[in-house]
This record gives structure tokens, sequence and C-alpha cells, in this order.
């Protein structure tokens, strides 16, 4: 009898190990909440990279817009001739002054060979830059051309200046970005030009913009030029909108090239020179911020870029402030 009941609970013991080997592994629920958990932390990590791109290309936005100011700045500062074939002059382009420039009977340049023209020189001079920002839809560009006059060192022009207002100065050695061939009278630009879009779909915005309002888009025009007396860096500001005379104001496609055709004088600087008011500090100081083309960075916070007086003196005085500074009035 013994003998029976061992094999019996020998193979209900056995049982009992198949059954328990049988039951082992994940039930269903474990592998769902696996997955659930591993999803989240992927879309975190994903989020995450997401973010810091995008805040990096704002930041290479915010970079790129301050250099191009700055080289702008740098090219005022070194002392250049305007290049200049048989054909061009330096020309009084605001046609409603019908007077001809200061001790000349006419209004322009004499020929190449007159006696007042040094051989291997010009008698226009780059006197700086003007900087038109146009931003619509969503999109700015910072323009660039050549502000031209002409030389104080040729004839009546070396009394011309005052070195007590730029503006006049400027006027009356007929500084413009815009030059008129003598054959046929046509218009057209003499220097260099070229146009800067911020990258990553970023656009550029005024500072101190009131809240809730339905446009606070960038549209202005800087006169960045050297003294012709005293060699001194100044800077003029016209922050405007559209409809009081700066749509008139000269504007470059994205190739460089004048998108007026034909040229007019007031598309020239020179019939707006009066529009122009000195940038000074603090509060007097051209500010603006730069809008990211990419909600996820910052959290709409904005950085803002200020241009002084002080920028006359070093291209590094245009400044970037930082996002969480006090004086940044962008957030």
């Amino acid at each position: 009898m013994l003998q029976k009941i061992i094999p019996l609970m020998y193979n209900k013991s056995m049982g009992k190990n198949v059954a328990r080997e049988t039951a082992s592994g994940f039930t269903i629920i474990e592998v769902m909440l696996f997955l659930a958990i591993t999803g989240m932390l992927f879309a975190g990590l994903l989020g995450g990279y997401a973010a810091s791109l995008s805040r990096q290309r704002y930041n290479d936005a915010v970079q790129g817009v301050v250099d191009d100011f700055r080289k702008i700045y740098s090219s005022v500062s070194d002392v250049q001739i305007a290049s200049r074939t048989d054909t061009t002059a330096c020309y009084r382009l605001n046609l409603l002054e019908e007077s001809p420039p200061v001790g000349s009977a006419s209004p322009q340049l004499p020929a190449d060979n007159d006696a007042n023209t040094r051989r291997g020189r010009s008698n226009c001079v780059v006197y700086g830059v003007v900087v038109k920002i146009v931003t619509t839809g969503g999109s700015s560009s910072i323009q660039a051309t050549q502000l031209i006059g002409r030389d104080t060192d040729f004839g009546p022009y070396s009394s011309a200046t005052s070195g007590v207002n730029l503006i006049e100065d400027l006027k009356k050695l007929n500084a413009n970005n815009i030059s008129i061939r003598r054959s046929g009278g046509s218009k057209e630009l003499v220097g260099t030009s070229g146009v800067y879009k911020p990258l990553w779909g970023a656009s550029l915005s005024k500072a101190d913009c009131a809240s809730g309002s339905s446009d606070c888009s960038l549209n202005a025009a800087l006169l960045i030029a050297r003294s012709p007396s005293s060699g001194a860096i100044h800077t003029y500001a016209w922050e405007t909108t559209s409809g009081d005379g700066f749509d008139d104001l000269l504007s470059l496609n994205e190739s460089g090239a004048p998108d007026t055709s034909p040229l007019d004088w007031k598309n020239g600087v020179n019939a707006h020179l009066n529009e122009f008011e000195p940038v000074g500090e603090g509060d007097k100081a051209l500010r603006f911020c730069v809008e990211s083309g990419d909600a996820m960075s910052y959290g709409g916070h904005k950085r803002m870029i200020q241009i002084s007086s002080s920028a006359g003196r070093s291209s590094s005085s245009v400044e970037l402030i930082d996002m969480d500074s006090g004086g940044n009035k962008c957030n």
C-alpha cells in the first residue's frame, strides 16, 4: 500500500512544477505599462531635442543680425573712394532744387580730363551706408547701399562743410545712394549694395510695442556716415510706417538690385535726409526685437538689439541685450 501512495504523491508534485513553468513571463498589463512608459520617455527626449534645436536656430538668427550690423559699421569706418567710369557723375538728385551745387554752374562733376580731377582718383567719395529695414508678411530684410558724395578736396567743395551738422554737410556734398549717368540721364546705383535676410524665418519688430497692437513690424532706415570734417561716425534713424514717404525710399530685391524701375529722384536718400533724427543713448537709441519663426523657442521670449550713438566709435557697440535683462523691452 505504501508503494502505491509514493508514486501518486510524486506525480502530483511533478504536475505542480509543470504548472509553474507554464505560468512564467509578463502579463498583458505589464507589457502595456512598459510600452507606455517607454513611449513617454521617448516623447520627452524627442521634445527636448526639438526645443533645443529651435532655441539654437533662434540664437543663430539673432547673432546673424548683430553680425550684419557690425559689418556695416566696420565698412563705414574704412575710408573709401567710389569707383567711377568715364560716364558716371556724382549728381544732385533732389530735382526739386533748381539751383546748381555750391560753387558750380553745372549739376554734375567736370569731365575726367578736367584740371580739378586728379589722375587715378575720383571726385566721388563714399561717406557711409544707408540701411533700409523692411518687414512685410512676417519676413524682414536688411538692405544696405553706399552713401556717395563729392570730395571736399575738390575745388569749390573744400569749404562746403561746417562740421556742425552732418545732415546739412551731406546735403551740400550732394550725398546720395543713387547716381545719375550722363548718357541719357538714366539713374542707377553706383557703389556696392547688399541684402541680408535673418536666418530660420526670423523677423524684426519694434521694441516697446504697445500690448495688443495689430502691427509691431519694424520698418526703419539708418544713415551711418562719417563726418567730412572730423571723420567721426554718426548714426541717424528714421523709424517709420508705410505711407509717410518711407515706401518711396529705394528698396532692393533679394539679389541686391533696385526693385523700382525706372529710378526716380525720390528713391534716393538725399530727398529724405530731413526725416532722419540723431540716434542717442538710452531711450533715444534704436531698439528692436528679433522674432522667432518657431513658436517652440524660449516660449515666446525675445532678444533685443540696441544701436546707440556709441556705435559710431566701435562696431561692438551694436548691443545684444540679454533675454532676462531689465533693459530688454521685448518681453
